[in-house]
């Protein structure tokens, strides 16, 4: 495996099999950017590793590539070269991300891009910058009835550097069965955490539309508490097999009981009866013990399973900022335990990304 056509032939579909060639083209590093960029460009959203190889290029000299690829006419070439930008560090780089974001003149699409970009990195001009798009957006959403995906997006990247302040807004759209921003809405609730977010999203859980309830099982499970539990028990027993089929494996993951098809919850209930009575108000609990997120680690680093590896993937990047996914990438998950270890997450406390927060209040 040598040239770089064929790298990046490998690299393009992404996955356990591509991470060989995604790692040798990220060691060629910003000399063969321009020509991963060009592969990408001809098919962008069937590449998943020629995209881990642009956001994953971070040099200055890739910094300087990325900086043109902003304002691509290509959304997703756009995406993936501002998250470069964002996680690099470089200060006047990132400024550029701070622009984009503020500028009320560009697509608030694009704008929405630089949010999101920005949950990488924060300093007080970031911050800043993100808390006045979110009220200034809120106040336009409210006269005018604008699109509010760049808010929502403002408000998960604040959430992801542990302020919280503006979370309330996403409860307001999640409610509203009128927004197109609902769906959307109700997973920012994965990251962002507020008082009352339990009973929207119960409410929401009750939508006609089975898709909302699909959707809100997963922030309720990783919230982890009594609450949370007796709202999922409540879906499991929706005549919506996508929905109950959702919300019962959840639970398992929850409670840390076996798997059960939807035509065995009454046998399903009787063994989460005793993990729930047990459970205390106020706890995140994950496997039936108050979530200890070093296990998790290792559930993760001793896993042969796919699908399991993908999902506590996504739950430990959410629980503790930490690239899991960079981790498993380069093959350092004996590093990723000891990165975890050090940072001595408390044993049942809710944390996103690696910010203790209490659990919501309903």
């Amino acid at each position: 495996m040598s040239s770089t056509e064929e790298l990046l032939r490998l690299a393009q579909p992404g996955g356990k099999n591509a991470a060989v060639a995604i790692r040798r083209l990220l060691g060629l590093g910003a000399t063969v950017l321009d020509k991963v960029v060009t592969a990408f460009a001809v098919d962008p959203y069937n590449s998943p590793g020629l995209a881990e190889v642009i956001r994953r290029n971070r040099s200055p000299e890739a910094v300087s590539v990325h900086l043109g690829n902003l304002e691509s006419d290509s959304l997703p070439l756009a995406r993936y070269s501002m998250e470069a930008v964002g996680a690099s560090g470089n200060q006047a780089a990132i400024q550029h991300l701070v622009e984009i974001l503020t500028d009320e003149d560009r697509f608030e699409t694009r704008r929405a891009l630089a949010a999101s970009a920005l949950g990488a990195h924060a300093d007080s001009d970031v911050l800043a910058a993100l808390r006045e798009t979110v009220d200034r957006q809120a106040a336009r959403v409210a006269e005018e009835e604008e699109p509010q995906s760049l808010l929502i997006k403002a408000v998960v990247a604040l959430a992801k550097h542990g302020d919280h302040s503006r979370a309330p807004l996403l409860l307001e759209i999640a409610s509203n069965p009128d927004s197109e921003a609902q769906e959307e809405a109700v997973q920012a609730l994965e990251v962002a955490v507020t008082d009352g977010m339990i009973e929207t999203l119960a409410t929401v859980s009750r939508d006609p539309s089975p898709i909302f309830a699909v959707l809100a099982a997963k922030p309720l499970f990783l919230l982890g508490d009594l609450k949370s539990y007796e709202t999922l028990q409540a879906m499991a027993q929706s005549d919506e097999h996508d929905v109950s089929q959702t919300a019962m494996s959840y639970l398992w993951r929850l409670l840390g009981t076996e798997p059960r098809d939807v035509d065995q919850l009454n046998v399903a209930r009787r063994e989460w009866a005793p993990v729930a009575s047990a459970m205390s108000r106020g706890i995140c609990y994950r496997a039936g013990r108050p979530v200890d997120i070093t296990q998790l680690v290792e559930t993760l680093r001793h896993s042969d399973d796919t699908w399991l590896i993908g999902q506590l993937t996504d739950e430990l990047q959410n629980r503790t900022g930490i690239d899991v996914q960079g981790a498993i990438l380069w093959e350092q998950q004996q590093e990723l335990a000891h990165l975890v270890n050090e940072r001595r997450f408390a044993l049942g406390a809710l944390y996103r990304w690696g910010h203790l927060q209490e659990i919501p209040c309903g």
